[in-house]
């Protein structure tokens, strides 16, 4: 899937306390998963503003500040499947989505280049919110994409923190910060 013009989002903002419970968020769960990268995004669709932060500032700078989220073919099967859906959760495993077209592949193997593969994200979206969390390890690293089932109940608490965090608080998302 290719993303729209209508489906990116306009403007990041900044939120140092989801920037801080993500990095606090990582240290308490990634090792217990396998795992050394955190994302997360909250959007909210009718603003086309988002929230987002991650536990590897380089790859935030390039991914986020240079946009090649908008080229991320995870981040449209996430926007896919909230128009699929239209509300609901979904969850996936990195290595299930094939990326289409040159730019896909060049932002998969930037990612991987970063030392980000094989992940899994998983979304929730309602009328008005998206939240998005990946968790992702090296790309010589298996054992997260493996033991993803056994995980699962770690994944869902961290999944659970993150939106209680973010649909409670809506994050500063409805006023700029």
């Amino acid at each position: 899937m290719i993303l729209r013009e209508e489906d990116l989002i306009k403007k990041n903002l900044q939120n140092v306390h989801l920037e801080q419970k993500v990095l606090k968020w990582g240290h308490k769960y990634l090792k217990h998963l396998y795992a050394n990268y955190l994302f997360c995004s909250f959007e909210n669709k009718h603003s086309k503003e988002r929230l987002v932060s991650n536990t590897h500032p380089l790859w935030h700078k390039n991914f986020i500040d240079s946009k090649l989220i908008d080229h991320c073919p995870l981040y449209a099967a996430s926007i896919s499947s909230a128009k699929r859906l239209a509300m609901g959760r979904d969850l996936f495993l990195w290595n299930q989505i094939i990326p289409e077209g040159k730019e896909q592949r060049e932002v998969v193997t930037m990612r991987k280049e970063h030392g980000i593969a094989n992940g899994i994200s998983m979304t929730e979206y309602t009328k008005d919110y998206q939240l998005i969390v990946g968790v992702a390890t090296d790309p010589c690293d298996h054992e997260l994409e493996k033991k993803w089932m056994l995980l699962m109940p770690k994944i869902i608490t961290l999944f659970a923190e993150i939106r209680n965090y973010c649909f409670q608080e809506r994050v500063s998302l409805d006023k700029d910060v």
